[in-house]
């Protein structure tokens, strides 16, 4: 049977767009079947439909959905088939017509001016051109897309201009490139920040974000950033993601309260992103020593959390569980994870195995409350992400110190280091790699048996450890040679 897309589609559908989608198949405008008292394809959804939540493609009898749809009718091979297939191509219909935005006023009008202006009815042209502007002005969000409808709103005057007079006037063009304009850098803006990020992560090749032409930006008599606040502060996260001032802290600080400032202006998604580099920066930085940014970075947690920043459907994305527990846990607030970790036990998305990412954060936070023979038992070793197999692999390397498990670590940091070698450079960031290795050299070092008994050997390792910009387990090694150094030096 060719049930597979339709079944998958159905599913993907809730309660009330199934009601919608109803309507629309007892539609003849949609559903010409409808016109000639056909109402199979009908038939067919009300029974998927109301078996969804017990069937599998594979379990549908072929013969029972036959008799449902067609009563007292001898069975005919392939016509289920087939059947199917039309519901398939209705539902695909409705899906576009239900994201099509045509219930939006500003769509409706635009799409009305479009049609008046082709049959020169200028009167309701100028009608629905005019509702066109005020939804756009009481429009308080300005982001890239509502400069992308300002250009569609321009172009649709220039294409009435165009066609009614030639030779006079500006024709609208100046406000079709303005708008254009500020469309163009915005999303250049958004996504130059996007790639900015994602290379401090993944090696991307032959691909660099292109500076704006300064003979453009003097163009306009005002500075751009005064008519579009988004412009100023994506321009101020691009130094600060790509680290262009000296003074990074007053610049986070400054760009932190302009996002803050121009809330209102910017939608919930941009604004979930503009948090996520925020925080991704302070992540950074503290992964660099700036150790200031430790504290900062957990308040930013905390409250993202309760602003809803980090939930999508009130759950929340593995790849920020594994962040906040790391963070809540390096400032020793214990009692907060633990809390964080039962609230959203069940309720992470983002991944394939949200039981493997919740037992990977409940193993380290067992772990930093000294619980090791109960972090063992929550820990795996073939996680899908890479970064989740780095993370386990070091837990497991610390519990083994911990427990002064000596041989086996040796053993294992070896083993480690052997992982690291030979990790796809595609999927794991060059600086990524760098700090993994720099702690399992850095461990190595600590339990040789030269460095037990040797204070000046310790205090040096202390002292790279330090120096060094980029290690993964900082904190940790830091206490480790600490202890040691307090152990020569009751």
């Amino acid at each position: 049977m060719r049930g597979n897309s339709l079944y998958k589609t159905l599913e993907l559908l809730d309660e009330k767009q199934h009601a919608d989608l109803l309507r629309f198949l007892n539609s003849p405008f949609f559903n010409p079947q409808i016109e000639k008292s056909n109402r199979s394809t009908v038939l067919l959804f009300e029974y998927l439909r109301n078996r969804l939540h017990i069937l599998s493609e594979e379990s549908i009898d072929e013969n029972e959905v036959y008799s449902f749809m067609f009563p007292n009718k001898t069975f005919v091979p392939g016509k289920v088939d087939k059947e199917m297939s039309a519901l398939l191509k209705l539902v695909r219909i409705f899906i576009v017509v239900e994201n099509c935005g045509w219930k939006d006023d500003a769509n409706q009008s635009l799409i009305l001016a479009k049609y008046y202006r082709s049959k020169k009815w200028t009167e309701k042209f100028v009608a629905e051109i005019g509702k066109f502007k005020l939804v756009q002005k009481n429009t308080t969000v300005r982001d890239e897309q509502y400069y992308f409808q300002e250009f569609l709103l321009n172009k649709e005057v220039y294409e009435y201009e165009n066609l009614n007079n030639q030779r006079k006037g500006d024709l609208n063009l100046p406000n079709l490139f303005k708008s254009l304009d500020l469309y163009y850098i915005l999303t250049k803006y958004k996504y130059t920040a996007q790639l900015c990020q994602q290379q401090k992560y993944v090696s991307i090749e032959n691909l660099a974000p292109l500076s704006f032409d300064k003979q453009f930006r003097s163009s306009y008599t005002v500075t751009l950033e005064d008519i579009v606040p988004l412009i100023n502060i994506y321009e101020k996260l691009l130094v600060l993601i790509n680290e262009e001032e000296e003074n990074l802290y007053d610049l986070f600080i400054n760009l932190q309260a302009l996002v803050a400032t121009n809330e209102a202006l910017i939608p919930l998604e941009e604004m979930q992103e503009l948090q996520a580099y925020l925080r991704n920066f302070c992540t950074s930085r503290h992964n660099m020593g700036d150790t200031k940014f430790l504290q900062i970075l957990f308040e930013l947690y905390k409250d993202h959390l309760e602003k809803g920043y980090l939930l999508v459907e009130d759950k929340i994305i593995a790849s920020a569980v594994l962040n906040i527990v790391s963070v809540g846990l390096r400032v020793k607030q214990y009692d907060w994870v633990k809390q964080f970790l039962s609230d959203f036990e069940g309720k992470i998305s983002g991944t394939q195995f949200p039981d493997e990412v919740y037992n990977l954060n409940y193993a380290n936070y067992l772990f930093h409350v000294a619980e090791y023979d109960n972090a063992w038992k929550f820990l795996d070793w073939n996680y899908e992400d890479i970064y989740y197999k780095l993370a386990s692999k070091r837990i497991e390397l610390k519990i083994l110190f911990e427990q002064n498990e000596i041989e086996m670590l040796d053993s294992k940091v070896n083993a480690f280091k052997v992982y690291i070698f030979r990790a796809d450079k595609k999927l794991i960031a060059a600086n990524i790699k760098e700090m993994n290795n720099a702690f399992v050299n850095y461990l190595s070092q600590i339990i040789s048996p030269n460095t037990l008994r040797n204070h000046d050997r310790i205090l040096k390792i202390r002292q790279k450890i330090i120096a060094q910009n980029t290690v993964a387990e900082r904190e940790w090694l830091l206490e480790k040679t600490e202890e040691l150094l307090q152990k020569k030096n009751p």
